[in-house]
């Protein structure tokens, strides 16, 4: 698969929710098929662009989850339950 196509398809898994993480062998594959610099910068601009839809997806994540009355915490604490108001 060419560095376009995946491309394309990775913007179709985001869309669609069935990325669940890095795949490294798919990052590996795909520098390796960089062998010249436009392919290059298209890698990079890859890494750049799925980086900030997964930190948009967190923060809307912690938003719904904030509105659910649900506090996350820290970033790498687990989710919890507000203490009740009194």
């Amino acid at each position: 698969m060419t560095l376009v196509a995946d491309r394309l398809s990775a913007g179709r898994r985001a869309m669609n929710g069935s990325d669940a993480g890095y795949n490294f062998d798919r990052y590996r594959r795909l520098l390796a098929e960089a062998d010249d610099e436009p392919k290059r910068m298209a890698f990079i601009n890859l890494l750049i662009e799925e980086k900030a839809k997964d930190r948009l997806a967190e923060q809307s994540l912690r938003a719904r989850l904030s509105g659910l009355g649900l506090n996350t915490g820290s970033k790498n604490t687990r989710f919890k339950a507000d203490a009740p108001r009194r």
